[in-house]
């Protein structure tokens, strides 16, 4: 297949190319969150270019399939400017939207800049969608149900062989190697989270309030989380020699996620003290900015084969959800279905809790009908539920934020894009609440300690992790070890997260609009009432 399209560079024409780049991409089934990446880079390109003068010279789309991969290049003829390069005096931080960025949250794209023949060139490369995700899936789960049914009618010195000999070493096997895996994948992504967002004008400031605003709501959602998790289950306060409780203090809390040296965190799997390593690193990156700049493109690489080599698990993961679920089944551990029910039925009421708060926000604090925000917000909420993906709605989000809600279209463009990538509030309920309630299930006992550990792990998983495929299985990881839950709660959870999936997209979309329309009220940066502004009028 080959699409081009000539155009003159301007800001109609910026937005008709953007739609046609989505358009062909969704005709080819390339993942929505991956449309939505390319979509902010060659958004950022013709935005940048205009801003430097290049309006309105002529331009030029190209959209070709070779073999597996859809590359997208993007032309317009004038003097050489790079779109990516920080503007100082970027309001928002438009400029946050850059390879380093998009590289950063998992994008496969391997967007690229050059300056050729008079001419201002980026392109993409994206791997079609081979098929749908979930089939492989589907086919583990009901391969390992009947495996799981058939091994107990064989006699007991050949299930005992099949179970103890065969599949219980090959699924440590593969938990050890993922263990391996995913403590240097947490440690660059933080590390190299903070570094980007900390460098010196890398968000404007207004990008910086927004960033603080959409922290703070991650920290009240994972204090929802955690006392949700206290009040559904039961968690052993500290109590000094008392028989079977660990006796435990916030002091020695703070003490335990202090590192010996740098090499144990990583041995023994302990995400607190990494996430620790992680943060102090990052922010002696942030104050030698100019002095690191080869240790700062290395941090970026080692993230990217981070990011490539957990991957990598994606396409092997249905044969590790194989011997999950076969050795819960084969070794009758069945209740554990029950706890995935009482957990998803905690989490509908934390949404549900929410949902009301932020319909009350909108009375009390905008003055405004909730039934009218509702009658906005509802349709975009409902496709990112669809669709399974925050990323799905996200044209739609845009047009209700500057339409409908009469927001700034510069703010609501860089937070809807920002929010639609990185901003997971619902995610760290569900991360919390999975995790307490598999503890539960395998007779874990639930300290304060522990608690604390999960939301804060929690919290950084839904706002550092990558976006890649396999990263979910990776951050349950984390979790479940760090929790001491044995391995093979790992493939129920990985199922689990496939129909929470869903929800946190809708409910993240729902909060991400509402956050959006608060800030630009606090900013002064919403329309007056009027006729173009739908949310004003009866």
């Amino acid at each position: 297949m080959l699409k081009t399209k000539k155009f003159i560079l301007s800001e109609q024409n910026a937005e008709m190319v953007a739609d046609l780049i989505v358009e062909t991409l969704q005709q080819l089934s390339v993942e929505p969150e991956e449309i939505l990446k390319i979509r902010l880079s060659m958004e950022k390109a013709l935005d940048s270019w205009m801003e430097k003068g290049l309006a309105p010279n002529t331009g030029e789309l190209i959209i070709q399939t070779r073999l597996k991969k859809v590359q997208i290049t993007l032309k317009v003829q004038g003097k050489e400017a790079n779109p990516y390069e920080q503007n100082d005096d970027d309001q928002f931080g438009d400029a946050f939207f850059s390879q380093p960025f998009l590289a950063a949250i998992g994008s496969g794209s391997g967007c690229g800049y050059v300056y050729s023949k008079g001419m201002n060139i980026v392109s993409a490369n994206i791997k079609h969608k081979a098929s749908n995700p979930f089939l492989p899936i589907a086919i583990a789960v009901l391969l390992a149900l009947v495996a799981g049914v058939t091994t107990h009618y064989l006699p007991l010195e050949v299930s005992e062989f099949i179970l103890n000999q065969v599949a219980a070493p090959l699924f440590d096997k593969f938990t050890s190697i993922l263990t391996t895996v995913i403590c240097p994948m947490l440690f660059f992504a933080v590390v190299w989270g903070i570094y980007h967002i900390g460098a010196p004008n890398r968000l404007g400031s207004v990008g910086k309030k927004v960033l603080w605003h959409f922290s703070g709501i991650l920290i009240g959602m994972t204090l929802l989380g955690g006392i949700a998790a206290s009040v559904f289950t039961k968690v052993h306060l500290p109590s000094a020699g008392a028989e079977g409780i660990q006796s435990e203090s916030i002091f020695q809390l703070l003490l335990d996620a202090i590192p010996e040296n740098m090499i144990d965190p990583f041995q023994n799997g302990n995400a607190i003290q990494i996430i620790v390593l992680a943060v102090l690193v990052g922010m002696a990156m942030v104050l030698l900015q100019h002095r690191i700049s080869i240790a700062g493109q290395l941090m970026e690489q080692c993230s990217a084969i981070s990011q490539c080599i957990v991957g990598f698990f994606a396409t092997i993961s249905p044969f590790f959800i194989f011997l999950s679920i076969y050795r819960l089944l084969a070794g009758n551990y069945i209740p554990l279905l029950l706890y995935m029910l009482q957990m998803a039925g905690v989490y509908l009421l934390c949404m549900a809790i929410v949902f009301l708060l932020y319909l009350v926000s909108v009375r009390v604090k905008e003055g405004i009908s909730p039934l009218r925000i509702l009658k906005i917000i509802m349709p975009s909420t409902l496709l990112a539920l669809v669709n399974a993906s925050s990323s799905a709605a996200y044209s739609v989000m845009r047009n209700n934020c500057d339409k409908k809600l009469g927001i700034d279209h510069r703010l609501s463009k860089f937070t809807i894009s920002f929010g639609s990538v990185v901003f997971k509030p619902a995610a760290v309920v569900h991360l919390i609440l999975l995790t307490v309630f598999c503890a539960k299930a395998y007779e874990v006992k639930i300290t304060i300690g522990m608690l604390v550990i999960t939301m804060i792990v929690s919290f950084v998983l839904a706002s550092a992790a990558p976006s890649v495929p396999g990263g979910l299985l990776a951050g349950y990881a984390v979790l479940f070890v760090q929790a001491g839950i044995p391995a093979e709660a790992l493939g129920l959870a990985v199922i689990a997260d496939i129909v929470m999936n869903a929800l946190d997209a809708a409910i993240n979309v729902f909060i991400l609009q509402l956050e959006v329309f608060h800030c630009a009220k606090r900013a002064d940066m919403l329309d007056p009432p009027g006729e173009n502004t739908s949310i004003y009028n009866a």
